[in-house]
């Protein structure tokens, strides 16, 4: 006798819980999403801050310096992989570097003739580390953290603002990503280049290498070109000031 078959058990209902939290890559696709200047505003935002109150901590400038470009660093590593169109890219590099000794030439002998306004325009700390700093190993560690600022953090905030974000921005408010690198009004060329002039007491310097830099990104469509003219340029300038002791550039 065959035995007969029984209907199969009824499948349980599924247990409802709590939603799983989005995976890491979806936080960052929504952040760029919802704040896509962040990443380029963010490092040059909090650079201007803490540069604003340098001032307020003289006595401890080597000290407050550094923790400064360690806190700009931690936030441009913590954001730079929204930035592709920063990455490094050969295109125009040699251009870039002879742009950038050029341009560093430039800013001193067009700061000779420009009128300062230190009451609008600010000035500098000009701290001068073979004075405050009679320890020598310390103000070798100190010159190595100053370089980096001079030469690679600076650069990179300035640049992510200035050329990849400002230009684009001004260029179409409702989208600055649908313009391409390199692409910018004159609209857009004035505003930066009147900011960035604003920004430096050397304005008649700082307004003619943002002008080269704006032309230097529209000729190579290369942001990371424009990073690295700029951290030649200071990197010259850093030079300069030592073997000079123009301290009024620090």
């Amino acid at each position: 006798m065959t035995p007969r078959k029984l209907p199969p058990a009824p499948t349980p209902p599924a247990l409802s819980g709590p939603a799983a939290p989005p995976s890491r890559r979806k936080q960052r696709q929504s952040l760029r999403e919802r704040m896509p200047w962040l990443p380029w505003v963010l490092p040059f935002a909090l650079f201007l801050v803490l540069t604003g109150l340098e001032g307020e901590f003289a006595a401890y400038y080597p000290w407050f310096y550094t923790v400064k470009m360690a806190l700009v660093t931690i936030v441009l590593l913590r954001l730079r992989r929204f930035l592709p169109e920063a990455a490094p890219n050969k295109a125009g590099l040699g251009l870039a570097v002879g742009s950038g000794l050029v341009l560093a030439v430039l800013w001193v002998l067009i700061d000779f003739i420009t009128p300062h306004f230190p009451k609008l325009l600010g000035t500098r700390l000009g701290y001068n580390p073979f004075r405050e700093l009679p320890n020598a190993g310390g103000r070798f560690l100190f010159l190595l953290v100053r370089f980096y600022g001079l030469v690679v953090v600076a650069p990179v905030c300035e640049e992510l603002f200035y050329r990849g974000f400002l230009l684009r921005f001004v260029t179409d408010l409702d989208d600055f990503r649908r313009v391409p690198l390199g692409r910018f009004s004159t609209a857009a060329f004035a505003v930066s280049v009147v900011l960035m002039a604003s920004s430096h007491p050397e304005w008649l310097s700082a307004l003619v290498f943002s002008a080269a830099l704006c032309a230097l990104l529209a000729r190579t469509r290369n942001l990371f070109a424009c990073i690295v003219c700029h951290g030649v340029t200071n990197f010259a300038l850093g030079v300069y000031v030592l073997a000079a002791h123009a301290w009024k550039f620090w």
